[in-house]
């Protein structure tokens, strides 16, 4: 009789499809997660935790596994920020970073409307703030190797990519974008009609600049660094 509540939990969450979106997810699992997390059951808040880091990624390499199989989700804006509330009431910290991160880019009209289910206006501040952070982070980091393209050391060329326009005209396609999304990875690399040595150059820095803005995520949106985050969810 003592293993009953733990099968009916087993039961409930054994009926959330695996394709379950994110609006169904947070109705399947909050109420569990709030009584867990009250009553400090680690086994139903973990599993809950689980499913929540299924729709928000708390590493580079989920990110990026996750993006090779399918295209990132797009999240409903109500959905999302109920998401980012239960996180906060619940400690959930790890999924918060990522979570501003597609909060900061919906649609400024839909940021500046209210409901009473949404994130608090400061939140909102945080990640209109952290959209031009984004913004920066993608000039800076990830797709710098666009703005301002540097031939590699090993470049055959004779100068030929040092001269190549595909580099500033593909960042003109991204700066034109509606919102920063300085963690996509770059795909049009033969657009940029540079040698291989280049694009293989370009493709390290590209990577490299990526795995930055994922380790600065949490200062972007004003939270505590990713391992201060894992610790307090934790404790």
């Amino acid at each position: 009789m003592l293993n009953r509540p733990a099968q009916l939990v087993s039961s409930h969450f054994d009926s959330l499809s695996a394709n379950a979106d994110l609006d169904t997810v947070i109705t399947f699992v909050s109420g569990i997660l709030r009584l867990s997390t009250k009553y400090a059951i680690q086994s139903l808040r973990q599993t809950c935790i689980g499913f929540l880091k299924a729709k928000f990624p708390t590493t580079f390499a989920d990110y990026t596994t996750t993006a090779s199989i399918r295209k990132p989700e797009h999240h409903k804006s109500d959905a999302l920020m109920r998401a980012m509330n239960l996180a906060h009431e619940t400690s959930v910290l790890e999924i918060l970073p990522y979570a501003y991160y597609c909060a900061a880019r919906m649609r400024t009209e839909r940021m500046l409307s209210h409901s009473s289910t949404d994130i608090s206006w400061r939140d909102k501040t945080i990640c209109l703030v952290g959209r031009e952070r984004l913004r920066i982070a993608m000039m800076s980091l990830s797709h710098s190797f666009l703005l301002a393209f540097q031939p590699a050391p090993s470049c055959r060329s004779f100068g030929f990519c040092s001269i190549a326009r595909g580099p500033h005209k593909e960042w003109h396609v991204l700066e034109a974008s509606k919102s920063p999304n300085p963690l996509k990875e770059y795909s049009r690399w033969d657009l940029l009609n540079v040698c291989n040595e280049c694009v293989a150059s370009a493709q390290a820095q590209h990577r490299a600049g990526r795995e930055e803005v994922w380790k600065l995520l949490p200062d972007f949106f004003e939270l505590s660094k990713w391992e201060e985050l894992r610790e307090i969810q934790n404790s």
